[in-house]
């Protein structure tokens, strides 16, 4: 009996994880939401996987088939996604969440209040990209029709990806590197931007009438199905350059030159390219692209050393066919350098004097190597010294081959 009791005890101790369990049937996976503003409340966008459809004998049935956006508008985030529920015949679970993306208005005024709930939320997974819509909707965004991925999710998330790895443009922001920056100080907040485009011919008014088709779906919930849609086919979703903040409150858009910068600064470059026009065109192809840097405080200056260090490989040349000698390697190297050095000390420069926003991580720097001399000016390091820190630059980069033309000729 003594030992029937113990097996009892021992299988409610294993089994106690099971009282909260969830059918899967029971659950409508969420792969992506949009929070925009309206009237003051939060508007959220949840883009939910439709399997009822993914079967569907249509031949014309699209990936956007097999999703189906719901919107609801409250004054909270967590309220907006509960009372999706009145539509949804299955509650939303957030576990699977691959991609937060907000707008430019809920950026500027109520970024931390628009995290909030996915910071608390127990049940939802922080392994997701963080993503700021420009110029349009987020609801918009996530309904762009696209033909390559089963839902816009992953075309957004791919792209993102992609342009990290090839680009070195923006960086796979994740909402814990947000809440870092959020939460750090000494680090500002940066994070990618997508655009919708239209391509030429897009009749104006289509949408239009598509969205007044869809409005009788109940509750303002929208299926997005072959013969109706809130947007257009010939839209399609691109990549943009990082958007930056000060204070936690978003103020603009880096350029081109600068995000290169930034991810090279931070580390999170991965690979790009660089075109110099001079007297004959030159593209390089950055295959590695280290930044060390390194904090100083010397005769009362607070300084700050920057060395870039880089290989490339020769991608395009203006020259005709055939072996490039060692003396254009090294006038390449030069070129190459001195132009990433410029972008560089622009993006330092612009930081510091016109953005005034900590891009860089210095005060991060500051504090953690200098500790000591970081104390003394801990309240008045922005307000004082990070205008007036001097940068020193140094870059150097070279090309190990010639781009592989003497493999063959």
């Amino acid at each position: 009996m003594r030992y029937k009791l113990i097996v009892i005890i021992i299988a409610m101790i294993l089994l106690n994880g099971l009282n909260n369990s969830r059918e899967l049937n029971d659950l409508a996976i969420v792969s992506a939401i949009g929070i925009d503003k309206e009237d003051g409340n939060f508007k959220v966008s949840a883009i939910v996987l439709n399997p009822e459809k993914q079967d569907s004998g249509s031949s014309s049935s699209s990936a956007s088939n097999k999703m189906i956006v719901y919107e609801k508008t409250a004054s909270s985030v967590q309220e907006a996604i509960r009372s999706m529920i009145l539509e949804s015949p299955k509650r939303l679970y957030l576990a699977h969440m691959e991609l937060l993306l907000i707008s430019e208005e809920v950026a500027k005024k109520d970024l931390a209040n628009a995290l909030d709930f996915f910071i608390r939320d127990n049940e939802g997974s922080n392994d997701f990209l963080f993503v700021i819509s420009k110029g349009t909707s987020p609801s918009e965004a996530l309904q762009v029709k696209v033909q390559a991925e089963e839902i816009p999710t992953e075309n957004i998330v791919k792209s993102i990806k992609a342009s990290n790895r090839y680009m070195g443009i923006t960086t796979e922001n994740l909402l814990d590197n947000t809440l870092e920056n959020l939460l750090e100080e000494g680090e500002e907040v940066v994070m990618p931007s997508i655009v919708v485009v239209k391509s030429e011919g897009s009749e104006e008014g289509s949408s239009e009438d598509s969205s007044e088709e869809n409005s009788g779906a109940t509750g303002g919930s929208q299926e997005n199905g072959s013969s109706s849609s809130s947007t257009e086919e010939n839209e399609k979703i691109l990549v943009d350059t990082l958007a930056y903040f000060k204070d936690n409150e978003f103020k603009g858009y880096m350029t081109k030159e600068e995000s290169m910068a930034y991810t090279i600064l931070r580390n999170k470059f991965k690979s790009g390219i660089m075109e110099i026009k001079d007297k004959d065109k030159l593209v390089a192809e950055f295959v590695q692209c280290n930044a060390k840097l390194t904090p100083k405080y010397e005769n009362g200056k607070y300084i700050m050393d920057i060395e870039v260090k880089g290989i490339c490989n020769i991608a395009e040349t203006g020259k005709k066919l055939g072996n490039v000698d060692y003396r254009s390697i090294e006038e390449y190297e030069k070129l190459i350098s001195q132009e990433l050095y410029t972008y560089i000390k622009q993006y330092v420069d612009k930081c510091t004097n016109e953005y005034n926003s900590d891009l860089m991580g210095y005060g991060k720097i500051f504090r953690e190597k200098l500790n000591k001399e970081y104390k003394k000016v801990e309240d008045v390091f922005y307000k004082d010294i990070f205008k007036n820190i001097e940068t020193n630059i140094k870059v150097d980069v070279s090309f190990p081959n010639d781009g592989g033309i003497n493999k063959k000729w």
